[in-house]
């Protein structure tokens, strides 16, 4: 063991956590399989706990490869428990495996060499995960648990929901998982394609649930944003892939993330994209944006998602008429490819600003479905201060009222009075 300080050992376990934690399960699952999803999980987490104690005293000298011995140790352990059992009780886990009392030991070892730089199969899990016969709230639960790590209070927090509702997401996820025996392979080329959209919809959903939701742990959404970008990276970057959208969806989830640490003042107040200081947003991730833009730019497809990494490029400059008239034509463009309120809403906002009022309150009062939304009301006010100042104020006090957090809704009452005087 290598001397460590508390410090250390702390922030390497963390980075060893975000970066192994997925690859750690895929590798369990695929020695162990499908039906030991859940197993492989608690081992990896027991694991990284035991680390934090472990290493207090000291660094090992590999740590990446001491994480996979003892996840290796914990689940031969496990299938010596199973063994055992088997032993006393006719049929059972073991008997549906078929191994044998004297190949078990030999198998298990085989079976559990785990590799590290098995990159693959994480890969493979992540398509194991988003497989289409599995409901799509279950894909994004099963890949913050799965890939990502996270506890089932986290989960919770970012679907705004409770622990027993995540509870039987996962369950009704992980049966589908075990009821399909999916193997942890990469699909076939004829159907790479067909699934890898369902693989981007999950990414980019996991990317909205930590960007856009009302998230009260800032830590915990810049870490779900982090995980998104690091899943979108290996899907893009794997040759076999080999997608001009996928690498699209990679750009826009940097040049989005770019704005994380200005979405909220020194007071810790919501700050609107409008409102933001430009030089306040992260440079080194707008240039990754603009990097996985360009490379994305290759064959004669413009997906939504490139449609959608242009707009947040075209964010990042300066204002000017122009600007807003461009971003009226990619907003325009997107909803012909991917309609829904919020991009309606979107286009109403950026019509506003190129100068076309009129047509921005109309399309604003053509939105369905989003009237639970404070955010509906807050836009619907900020369109309509121009021309019906009552009006607005309405909207403007409903927003305040249906605001979740506290910081909204000291955004909202700081609108409220310089808008309408009080």
């Amino acid at each position: 063991m290598l001397p460590s300080t508390t410090t250390t050992h702390t922030a390497l376990l963390a980075k060893l956590f975000q970066e192994e934690y997925g690859r750690m399960v895929a590798t369990l699952v695929k020695r162990l399989g499908t039906h030991g999803l859940e197993e492989a999980e608690d081992i990896v987490a027991d694991v990284f706990m035991h680390a934090q104690t472990a290493w207090e005293t000291g660094l090992p000298e590999n740590p990446k490869a001491w994480l996979y011995h003892v996840a290796k140790q914990r689940a031969l352990d496990g299938l010596r428990r199973k063994k055992t059992l088997h032993e006393k009780v006719e049929g059972g886990w073991l008997a549906e495996q078929e191994l044998s009392d004297t190949s078990i030991e030999a198998t298990v070892e085989q079976s559990l060499s785990l590799i590290p730089e098995d990159t693959d199969n994480l890969l493979q899990m992540l398509f194991a995960v988003c497989h289409p016969a599995i409901a799509q709230e279950g894909q994004v639960a099963l890949a913050l648990r799965t890939l990502c790590g996270l506890g089932i209070e986290e989960i919770a927090e970012v679907f705004l929901t409770n622990k027993e509702t995540v509870n039987k997401r996962l369950h009704r996820a992980r049966e589908r998982f075990r009821a399909q025996g999916l193997a942890l392979e990469m699909p076939p080329a004829a159907a790479l394609k067909e699934r890898l959209g369902g693989v981007m919809q999950t990414l980019y959903l996991l990317f909205t649930n930590g960007h856009y939701s009302t998230l009260r742990a800032s830590v915990l959404q810049r870490s779900i944003c982090e995980e998104a970008i690091r899943l979108g990276e290996l899907l893009a970057g794997a040759s076999i892939v080999d997608s001009p959208e996928a690498e699209a969806l990679v750009a826009m989830m940097w040049l989005h993330s770019s704005r994380l640490e200005a979405r909220i003042d020194q007071e810790g107040n919501t700050v609107g994209l409008l409102e933001q200081s430009k030089e306040a947003w992260d440079a080194t991730s707008i240039d990754k944006g603009k990097r996985w833009l360009d490379r994305s730019a290759r064959g004669e497809e413009l997906s939504a998602f490139h449609l959608e990494a242009i707009i947040a490029l075209l964010h990042t400059q300066p204002d000017s008429r122009s600007k807003w008239d461009e971003l009226v034509g990619y907003h325009t463009a997107l909803l012909s490819r991917k309609p829904s309120s919020w991009g309606r809403l979107n286009l109403a906002l950026a019509m506003q600003k190129a100068g076309r009022i009129d047509d921005a309150v109309s399309v604003a009062r053509s939105v369905q479905g989003l009237e639970d939304s404070h955010f509906y009301h807050a836009v619907m006010a900020e369109l309509l201060r121009p021309i019906d100042a009552g009006q607005a104020r309405q909207f403007l006090e409903r927003a305040l009222r249906m605001a979740p957090l506290e910081a909204e809704r000291r955004l909202l009452a700081k609108g409220l009075s310089a808008w309408i005087g009080g």
